[in-house]
């Protein structure tokens, strides 16, 4: 599930990820990159941050 939302007080837009697994399925790192592709898929395609000047402020390097 992936949930995009913005604060009203605020200029960043969240986004909330989670994937479940079948019990069985233990390779944690696999889980994890199938989200991480599954999240910048869904960035991609409906914020197309590149189109609208958007960054990601987790790249971003904090002084």
């Amino acid at each position: 599930m992936i949930t995009l939302r913005s604060a009203p007080n605020d200029i960043r837009i969240k986004v909330n990820a989670e994937i479940c697994g079948l019990p069985q399925e233990k390779e944690w790192e696999e889980l994890h990159d199938m989200l991480n592709r599954m999240t910048n898929a869904v960035v991609e395609e409906f914020l197309n941050p590149e189109e609208n000047g958007l960054t990601d402020s987790s790249a971003i390097q904090q002084p």
